[in-house]
């Protein structure tokens, strides 16, 4: 099957020796099969996923395997040649909280005891050609591939309370997204994400409501 760089070195970065690769299970393909253990590789959104996921999850246990890059470099190639361009480093830089944008298509799923979560930290390439069928934007740039330039951690999350580690030190036992946001040192729309997700899955109550803020406080497992 066709895929990107990397997907291919995420499989490759995940594989133990007795591995299966693009097997069909119940009439999905899945990326890898580890005895029973489902591994998912998904560089995309979640959202596709879901059909899978409802399909699957009820006789086997999955793993969604989702990278996240902490730093990233840009590379122009021309389209007819692939010569070269330019390199050049992003001035975006991601963060693990990432993940809850992704989430949030089916925070409550996180509750099945039979989905876990792995992220992967990494530094990436994003390669593009100037073939004019890329966005206005970009100005006819698009991009054909995404490459592994190293891989810095990984992180799995294997129940609802593991998420709970991602909130900063020092937040206020009681708080609303806002000051999530400053405490993370993140855009809102992340602590907005954070919040969603940890409040469907039981993580998080509302505490009490000011004007239109909520404000929310932590449900400790046990």
């Amino acid at each position: 099957m066709a895929e990107s760089e990397l997907h291919s070195a995420l499989k490759s970065f995940c594989a133990q020796p007795g591995d299966r690769f693009e097997v069909n299970v119940e009439g999905y393909f899945v990326d890898v099969l580890r005895g029973n253990l489902l591994i998912e590789i998904q560089t995309g959104s979640f959202h596709h996923l879901k059909p899978k996921l409802f399909a699957l999850l009820e006789n086997h246990p999955i793993r969604i395997v989702y990278p996240i890059a902490v730093g990233r470099w840009i590379e122009k190639r021309s389209a007819e040649d692939n010569q070269l361009i330019e390199r050049r480093k992003s001035p975006k830089i991601g963060r693990i909280e990432q993940i809850f944008t992704e989430m949030d298509s089916f925070p409550g799923l996180i509750l099945h005891p039979n989905l876990e979560i792995q992220v992967v930290l990494i530094n990436d390439v994003v390669v593009r050609i100037n073939d004019g069928k890329g966005s206005w934007r970009r100005k006819g740039w698009r991009t054909i591939d995404r490459r592994i330039e190293s891989i810095l951690s990984e992180k799995v999350f294997s129940k609802p309370e593991d998420f709970l580690e991602l909130l900063p030190q020092g937040l206020p036992a009681v708080f609303s997204r806002r000051e999530l946001a400053v405490a993370m040192k993140a855009p809102l729309l992340t602590a907005q994400k954070m919040v969603y997700c940890l409040h469907r899955m039981g993580m998080l109550s509302i505490t009490r409501k000011h004007g239109r803020t909520l404000y929310y406080s932590v449900n400790l497992p046990g």
